[in-house]
């Protein structure tokens, strides 16, 4: 594969190829992941794409079939599969560690892949759908910060499933091992898919702009 061009690479799935081999650092990547129950292009995460771009990074999509909360429950151990794959496919970027943008089901899929062993730089956790108090190793990310919100009913019933790794980070914030690179963020009035609606998105995006500092 060539140098990346500026701007949006084709939707990938969980079943994408990685690169056989790492192409020529020459722009920032930045990994987008939608939650459950919805695909990227209903997602809202598409709100993203104009202000990175006109910065001057490359998008990665990142999506999965659409499926219904018990049929994840189902089948829980497939995000951790697909975060194996996701994983596969971060390493094959190069060097450059992606920066990663993340929505409820969409975070959790993105712990697994930092469980096999994939880095990211800066990442923003929107209302996950991940255990409040899962520790991450030293080279997940360099800073995460998690938007929670203690409406985000979804998280919570989510959380209460048995026998699936659900967990309540979106409700409760992370409240594991003490992590300087973790910075909780309250969202309140944030609703679970409420992040990325028109009249959430803008607090949104000027939020992650300024910590990627892609803004003054």
């Amino acid at each position: 594969r060539t140098t990346r061009p500026q701007g949006v690479s084709p939707v990938l799935t969980a079943s994408t190829t990685p690169p056989t081999s790492a192409p020529p650092v020459t722009i920032q990547d930045v990994v987008l992941i939608h939650g459950i129950r919805t695909t990227y292009e209903e997602s809202g995460l598409d709100c993203f794409h104009a202000p990175l771009i006109k910065a001057g990074l490359h998008i990665v999509p990142w999506t999965y079939r659409r499926e219904s909360f018990m049929a994840s429950w189902a089948a829980g151990d497939m995000d951790f599969e697909r975060g194996g794959r996701l994983a596969d496919y971060i390493y094959g970027l190069g060097p450059n560690k992606p920066h990663l943008i993340a929505h409820s089901n969409g975070c959790r899929m993105a712990a697994w892949a930092m469980h096999h062993g994939a880095q990211f730089g800066k990442v923003f956790f929107f209302a996950p759908a991940w255990k409040a108090k899962h520790p991450y190793a030293g080279l997940s990310f360099s800073q995460l910060w998690v938007m929670h919100s203690w409406i985000d009913w979804t998280v919570l019933l989510g959380a209460l499933v048995p026998r699936h790794q659900f967990g309540d980070m979106g409700l409760r914030g992370y409240r594991g091992v003490a992590d300087d690179r973790i910075t909780n963020v309250n969202a309140w009035p944030a609703r679970h898919s409420s992040y990325f609606n028109v009249a959430s998105r803008d607090r949104w995006i000027k939020f992650a702009m300024e910590r990627l500092r892609l803004v003054p």
